[in-house]
């Protein structure tokens, strides 16, 4: 549990980064006001994340075990996978992030909520089956599938509501799977 600790507050650390920035954007989409003006730039947003945004992502993905080693002494580089794992689940949730800002100003938080309740369900039914099995690693795989399984319906739902693709959350878990599934 330690090295999952270590890895966890590591990952904590993108996460509040992500959080304060959707923040910003959710203040920055309501201000737009019409809804086709909000849709417009939430597509630009969205485009913007995939193209220069995710190859960041991968990059600290990738070097995750480079960092653990840098700040850790030998005992803490088992957490360099994990820390992996959990910063591709950051990706992932990132982009889920987005979607739920921009479903939030446009007052249909009831698409996010199925899709967290879905999540819940993955997260705790991989949970049982991956620790026993993988311990830590499990836990960051069931944490990282639940983020999947949350943005990927939640991304869904919004573009059967709006007609749009889901080419930002395929691009998103294709890099994060391919990355962590490297190391």
């Amino acid at each position: 549990m330690g090295l999952y600790a270590v890895a966890w507050n590591l990952a904590a650390v993108i996460d509040t980064l992500v959080t304060r920035r959707c923040d910003v954007y959710f203040s920055m989409l309501s201000r737009r006001g019409d809804h086709d003006s909000q849709a417009a730039w939430h597509k630009k947003t969205c485009a913007r994340i995939t193209r220069f945004a995710l190859p960041g992502g991968f990059a600290v993905v990738a070097l995750s075990p480079l960092v653990i080693r840098a700040l850790y002494d030998v005992r803490y580089r088992a957490s360099g996978l994990l820390f992996a794992v959990l910063i591709a689940r950051e990706l992932v949730r990132g982009l889920g992030q987005v979607q739920f800002q921009f479903l939030l100003a446009r007052a249909e938080v009831h698409l996010a909520t199925r899709a967290y309740f879905v999540a819940m369900l993955v997260q705790f039914s991989l949970f049982l089956l991956l620790v026993p099995r993988l311990g830590a690693i499990g836990m960051a795989l069931s944490a990282f599938a639940s983020a999947s399984a949350l943005t990927f319906i939640q991304t869904w739902l919004l573009a059967r509501r709006t007609g749009w693709g889901m080419a930002g959350f395929a691009a998103t878990l294709d890099g994060a799977t391919e990355l962590a599934a490297s190391r």
